[in-house]
């Protein structure tokens, strides 16, 4: 006689992890940029360190079909837009017995109040009355053939930016990046400017956001 202190001799369990997966996995990135490409693989492993030998990358150059400087919610709008395009570029690309992660980032611009902002004669916004502020904006996306879409998303902690670069920006149509006057106010790196500006450099805040939306999918 099977001696046990629950009602049932059973369980009912969770359903499995989708980053739970045996086999090949295809990773699949909206950006051609290898900042971008090294960010997403880094992320994925950190979430799945034991994925390394099944794992391939590929970075595709998805449209975002926003403004080259996209503002707040226009942000949200061009990384699902890029996901969307990344599904159409890597079918060709697909194997039937891999997992499929697709990961896309968009980076925008944010009008946000901040209680303790540095500098505010460089970062305040009086004429909003609040500071801009630089986030990454991830989506990501895992399916198999055998396993319905999880999809998870997460915003990046954020840098601040300068007013005068942000109204430079305004003045171009938002055709050219805050990071491109940046790069010729305080002579950063316009792709990179983030790590001089506050100490933490883009792909370390991509990183951070694309595991946050990762172990979101499981929530």
């Amino acid at each position: 006689m099977i001696s046990t202190n629950t009602e049932y001799l059973g369980q009912v369990l969770l359903p499995p992890s989708p980053l739970t997966w045996h086999g090949p996995i295809q990773l699949f990135v909206a950006s051609e940029n290898a900042l971008k490409v090294e960010a997403a693989k880094n992320a994925f492993l950190k979430c799945v360190p034991d994925a390394a030998s099944r794992l391939t990358v590929r970075g595709f150059n998805a449209a975002s079909k926003v403004s080259e400087q996209p503002v707040n919610n226009e942000t949200l709008v061009g990384a699902w837009n890029r996901i969307k395009h990344l599904f159409n570029l890597s079918q060709e690309s697909k194997k039937d017995d891999a997992l499929h992660v697709f990961v896309s980032m968009e980076n925008g611009i944010f009008s946000e109040q901040v209680a303790q902002l540095n500098n505010p004669e460089i970062f305040y916004d009086a004429e909003k009355k609040a500071a801009w502020v630089d986030r990454c904006f991830v989506v990501v996306e895992v399916a198999s053939r055998t396993m319905r879409t999880f999809t998870g998303n997460a915003y990046s902690r954020g840098v601040t930016v300068p007013v005068s670069c942000v109204q430079e920006s305004e003045k171009s149509g938002w055709n050219k990046t805050c990071g491109s006057f940046i790069e010729q106010k305080f002579g950063f790196n316009n792709k990179d400017w983030h790590g001089k500006m506050a100490g933490v450099n883009r792909q370390q805040l991509m990183e951070e956001a694309i595991v946050t939306a990762f172990l979101s999918i499981n929530k």
